[in-house]
């Protein structure tokens, strides 16, 4: 039962990442650039780059 409340707790997350994606209206390649740069000058670290990057591409 438990394994059934996440799987639909993260359906509804990944729903939910979708919707706010598409009306923010940035895309892939922006969420990336943004990662790219707060990697860069050192806010954010290159596994946080990483998992930013993923959910981009998803």
């Amino acid at each position: 039962m438990a394994q059934r409340s996440v799987a639909q707790a993260e359906a509804a997350r990944r729903e939910t990442d979708a919707y706010i994606r598409s009306a923010a209206g940035a895309s892939a390649t922006d969420e990336i650039a943004k990662a790219a740069q707060l990697r860069d000058a050192g806010t954010i670290t290159a596994d946080d780059f990483e998992k930013i990057k993923a959910k981009a591409l998803a």
